[in-house]
């Protein structure tokens, strides 16, 4: 199966959209062509639906389309996104895979494939000892979950929802809380859950991080299926010093080299 699926052409978002753009051209013959193109929805947040909810859940790898039914995804969907029209993207997106199907594959569909690979022959699996992920904001959930197979002993995980740089990933640290709830229920003497909020921010002076403060209230206001709701940062750099703008290419190495030596190089470069 897996040599099979590598021989196939690799689908990406743009994959999508020329498919959504291509059946949107059907609206006078398609009833569902004819809604979605009525409520003119962007066709990346709806390829972001698929690869973050329903081909990325944690849940996906246990069906064989490595979607999720649709009950499932708007239950799950609901929380993460201001779509009202569930019903129709789940459909749209069981036509783009039935597209898919011999043509391409994609990364959600090797993920979950190693997922079930992994559950098979788990007493051949080499774990890893001890695994830390930073910027775990831009994987999917059933990402997680393969790390959380192939791991041993401390699982440390970081990452903030606000600096989510991927186009498709609607991550949010609840549903990772979901997982270690689930592994806990079955694991006898399973570790507990910690969480932590890293609030004390070392790089930023105060009045930078009050505009970011700012910028993220109003996505929680604005958008507030989008980011996880956390702890504001508050910073130690108490005197607002003032960056220094160098132009000449030696006057920026002697500052570099002086601030190195006796001042904060993050401030100021």
């Amino acid at each position: 199966h897996f040599l099979n699926v590598i021989k196939l052409k690799e689908a990406n978002h743009g994959t999508f959209i020329n498919f959504y753009n291509n059946f949107l051209s059907k609206r006078n013959k398609i009833p569902l062509a004819q809604t979605l193109f009525s409520l003119n929805l962007n066709p990346l947040e709806i390829y972001a639906q698929l690869m973050s909810v329903i081909k990325g859940s944690y849940t996906s790898h246990l069906y064989m389309n490595n979607c999720i039914s649709k009950e499932d995804y708007k239950s799950k969907g609901r929380k993460i996104t201001d779509f009202s029209n569930l019903d129709d993207i789940y459909d749209v997106c069981m036509l783009y895979e039935e597209y898919k199907r011999g043509k391409y594959f994609d990364i959600q569909d090797l993920v979950n494939f190693l997922i079930r690979q992994v559950k098979l022959e788990f007493k051949n699996v080499k774990l890893i000892d001890y695994l830390f992920i930073d910027e775990i904001q831009d994987l999917t959930i059933s990402q997680i979950y393969l790390l959380i197979l192939v791991s041993k002993y401390c699982k440390i995980y970081a990452g903030d929802t606000c600096q989510t740089i991927s186009k498709v990933n609607r991550f949010r640290f609840s549903e990772l809380n979901q997982i270690f709830y689930r592994f806990g229920k079955i694991i006898p003497n399973y570790p507990k859950v910690i969480n932590a909020y890293l609030c004390l921010n070392y790089r930023l002076n105060s009045k930078i991080l009050r505009l970011s403060t700012f910028m993220a209230y109003l996505m929680k206001i604005l958008f507030p299926n989008t980011i996880d709701k956390f702890q504001d940062d508050f910073s130690i750099k108490i005197i607002d010093q003032k960056p220094i703008h160098l132009h000449n290419i030696n006057l920026i190495i002697n500052n570099i080299i002086n601030t190195q030596r006796n001042q904060d190089y993050t401030l100021n470069r």
